[in-house]
């Protein structure tokens, strides 16, 4: 069974209220994402890369990569993360942004 999903991730970042995740930093580690907003129309975005460990999950809402990259980690004990569900109104928005995946 897999540990539940972090709601604040413990390296600082915080949600505002224009739904941008600020980083504290290029690359913000997260073990886990799950978008769950209210309506598909409500986007979420980051203010610069991030990388996810585990997994990426959108349930309800919209998240936009803009112009910045998600990575997906892989290394020797966690594994490749995952992106998990893409739910019935959860949707994707590209700019130049890019999911990489890490082999």
């Amino acid at each position: 069974m897999l540990p539940a999903p972090e709601a604040i991730p413990e390296s600082g970042a915080t949600a505002s209220a224009n739904s941008t995740i600020s980083a504290s930093g290029s690359d913000e580690y997260f073990p886990y994402l799950t978008l769950a907003k209210t309506a598909l129309g409500n986007t979420l975005s980051f203010s610069d890369h991030v990388k996810i460990g585990k997994q990426l999950t959108v349930t309800t809402g919209t998240l936009s990569l803009g112009s910045k990259d998600i990575t997906l980690q892989s290394n020797a004990a966690n594994g490749t993360a995952s992106f998990g569900v893409l739910g019935a109104s959860g949707a994707l928005s590209y700019g130049t942004g890019r999911f990489v995946v890490e082999r």
